[in-house]
């Protein structure tokens, strides 16, 4: 097989420039984009590890009245996911009945060109 060439860009300086290989795969991840929003000033709280809004098993953040689902709220961040738990959220919001949310979602990955 032929190798190729990436270059890489860092600011950690122990990341090398570029590396020789004979594939690559890229495997970007998901941020919550939960800045600019004034969410900072509600006291709205984050988790640690990832930077998304912590919520219960109902989708209720620390604040009462304020609910959150999706990307916002972390992995896995799938659209099929989002619309399960925005329904669990707006149940909750009015009380109604309980919402499951399963302990495992499916799970794909997607490559170009297809394996």
């Amino acid at each position: 097989a032929k190798q190729m060439k990436v270059l890489l860009k860092s600011s950690d300086k122990d990341v090398p420039t570029s590396i020789s290989c004979d594939m690559f795969l890229a495997a970007a991840g998901r941020k919550p984009n939960v800045n600019g929003f004034g969410l900072e000033k509600l006291e709205l709280k984050l988790v640690n590890r990832g930077g998304h809004i912590e919520v219960d098993s109902s989708f209720a953040t620390n604040i009462e009245g304020i609910y959150a689902a999706g990307d916002a709220i972390g992995p896995p961040s799938l659209a099929s996911t989002s619309v399960h738990q925005s329904k669990g959220a707006v149940l909750a919001m009015f009380e109604e009945k309980s919402h499951e949310t399963p302990a495992f979602f499916p799970v794909g990955m997607w490559t170009t060109p297809e394996c």
